[in-house]
């Protein structure tokens, strides 16, 4: 009973101060199901006081995961609500999106948070920020090189030794009868399991208490016990890009998603999107790609000339 009990105290101690990669997973959800989705938003230009608003365009994200781990995005811009084919007025289309698209211009780094963080909400995944805020010069490591190896290893041999304890007998690698052994498998097991890098402590933001990242160009606000996102400021030359999700709610009965983005750009423009809609299913990629299609036989090569500059 006391070696179990370590063994749990073992992941508390980590579990208390999680790390950046596990904050983004949005992990309250469940797996995505399917091969395909997508989102629906409706895009406000915000006045600088607040105190009116318009209707910019309609939105919709359609994500596919190809076999070969390939995310393909296309982002597609309508006139009218009900997203009808023949209101759609702009298409990008992105092959492989990958968190190295981003590039050192202002209106690429832009993209890169925007989309790192639709990333981290649609499909449980903090490593596509963690990789975009690397290109950045970040030092923000992945959970799995975060992992005390040594530690693992033996947690893993305590695990395979407990079932194997009817029809084996020995003693317990937390315990080994060598003393020199015994001491150092107590050194091990005295060590987090996972390394803390600094980034991450408690905090209170609006009376929640919350964690806190903090590096040099990236913070984050996020809610300690439902992990959800409240504030994002990213440091760009020109000024902070500032991202607060809203009102958290199943979105399509499932998934937990922000009911809406407000967005202040670093020249104080604001945005804000209100999502209304997001489905995951199955579809092969000839049928992704038909969608792409039908899409550009309408547009006939249109083109918006102005969109937000989060935006592909």
């Amino acid at each position: 009973m006391k070696i179990i009990i370590i063994y749990l105290i073992s992941f508390n101690l980590w579990a208390y101060i999680p790390t950046v990669e596990s904050l983004f997973r949005n992990g309250d959800n469940q797996e995505t199901q399917g091969n395909t989705l997508y989102l629906n938003g409706t895009i406000f230009k915000i006045a600088p006081d607040q105190a009116s608003e318009e209707i910019l365009f309609y939105n919709r994200w359609i994500y596919q995961f190809s076999q070969n781990q390939k995310l393909k995005l296309s982002q597609q811009i309508y006139s009218q609500a009900n997203l009808s084919d023949d209101s759609i007025i702009d298409k990008n289309y992105i092959s492989n999106l990958n968190p190295y698209l981003f590039n050192e211009s202002i209106p690429g780094q832009t993209k890169g948070l925007f989309y790192s963080i639709l990333n981290s909400l649609l499909m449980n995944d903090g490593s596509f920020l963690i990789d975009f805020l690397r290109t950045k010069k970040i030092d923000i490591k992945h959970n799995i090189s975060l992992v005390n190896q040594s530690k693992r290893s033996l947690l893993d041999r305590y695990k395979k030794y407990l079932s194997e304890k009817k029809v084996k007998e020995g003693p317990s690698p937390l315990e080994p009868n060598d003393y020199e052994e015994r001491v150092k498998a107590r050194n091990i097991m005295s060590e987090k399991l996972i390394l803390d890098q600094g980034f991450v402590s408690l905090k209170k933001l609006n009376h929640e208490v919350v964690w806190y990242v903090d590096t040099l160009l990236f913070k984050a606000w996020i809610s300690d016990t439902k992990r959800e996102v409240r504030k994002i400021i990213y440091k760009l030359d020109s000024g902070d890009l500032e991202l607060y999700p809203k009102e958290y709610f199943l979105i399509d009965g499932f998934h937990k998603f922000p009911r809406s983005l407000q967005i202040k750009m670093p020249n104080n423009d604001y945005y804000r999107i209100d999502f209304t809609d997001l489905r995951y299913f199955s579809e092969t990629e000839n049928a992704f790609l038909d969608r792409l299609k039908r899409a550009d036989r309408v547009l006939n090569g249109k083109k918006l000339s102005y969109k937000p500059e989060f935006l592909f």
